[in-house]
């Protein structure tokens, strides 16, 4: 069978020929194939964003580290195992902020709010999201922002909705 999915201008055949011919870009291509997988064949992208991972850490690639667990954390939280996703975001959060890498901090906080709120753990989720906002602010990263702010407004709202319904 010949799969080809076709996503953010990848072809996941082409990223599977860098992944074996071992090129200086094979880091970059595990992580772009799990994320590419996530919807196909998740076991897949499972075992990519592992190899993803052992790479980085190898290669004490911190940025690499921390998109690697932020994607296996999302992986995790779409699987319902929201104890382990929290523990990828936490090491991705600590990691983020270690290498004082802001963008990459926000992005996590933003994923670490969406778990929360899966959870009922509303307030905390409201910090988060207001946290990863005002980072995005900080960096006038637009895309983010509105991204993050518009999050903000679901999860400031919700335990309002939630009491609602009651």
């Amino acid at each position: 069978m010949f799969l080809v999915c076709i996503s953010f201008g990848y072809q996941i055949d082409s990223l599977k020929r860098e992944v074996n011919l071992g090129k200086e870009e094979q880091l970059t291509a595990l992580l772009d194939l799990a994320w590419e997988y996530r919807y196909i064949d998740l076991d897949s992208a499972v075992f990519y964003i592992n190899e993803g991972i052992d790479i980085g850490t190898q290669r004490s690639d911190t940025s690499a580290m921390v998109t690697g667990y932020l994607r296996k954390g999302i992986f995790l939280k779409d699987l319902g195992k929201w104890q382990e996703a929290e523990e990828k975001f936490q090491q991705a959060l600590v990691l983020s902020k270690l290498n004082g890498a802001e963008l990459d901090e926000g992005r996590v906080l933003i994923n670490l709010g969406q778990l929360h709120k899966t959870k009922g753990d509303f307030e905390i989720a409201t910090e988060e999201i207001l946290a990863a906002n005002k980072l995005f602010e900080k960096l006038n990263h637009v895309v983010f922002l509105k991204v993050s702010h518009n999050l903000s407004l679901i999860h400031i709202s919700e335990p309002t909705r939630q009491a609602e319904i009651s």
